[in-house]
């Protein structure tokens, strides 16, 4: 079974990866989302063994979109069963707690020099007093039993 994982920006994808041999020989292989092998690993080195296009790609890639497109970045994760339906996965707004190097390292500039981040939020002054009355009215609003 195969684990696709589309990694977006802001509802675009950038790269799909698949882990293989997960629990015994861990593997990875990067594409594009034309599922080419992109000359970058992630952590892992690519499988050994060619991983063939999914007839459902196309399916995979418009749900990862959607899920993806309230969020400056998401990966989206996917399986295809045996019978040929989709199985969500989960989304994470953190692979691997961002802790995976990429190889070569520049990939990890060139592929965050694509994330728009959403544009600062300015938030109203609040005395203590105000801030207190609000925690109050929330608290009275959602902990009531």
């Amino acid at each position: 079974l195969f684990d696709y994982k589309v990694l977006c920006f802001n509802g675009e994808i950038q790269l799909i990866w698949v882990d293989t041999s997960r629990f015994t020989n861990h593997q990875r292989t990067i594409f594009d989302e034309n599922w080419n092998v992109m000359p970058v690993n992630l952590e892992w080195e690519n499988s050994s063994k060619k991983i063939p296009k999914p007839e459902k790609l196309d399916v995979i890639k418009k749900l990862a979109q959607e899920l993806s497109k309230p969020f400056c970045q998401a990966r989206c994760d996917f399986y295809v069963l045996n019978d040929g339906s989709i199985k969500f996965g989960e989304i994470t707004f953190t692979s691997a707690s961002g802790v995976d190097r990429w190889k070569p390292e520049s990939f990890d500039k060139e592929l965050g020099e694509k994330l728009i981040l959403p544009k600062p939020t300015h938030f109203k002054k609040m005395s203590k007093a105000q801030i207190a009355k609000s925690e109050k009215a929330f608290l009275e609003k959602f902990c009531k039993k």
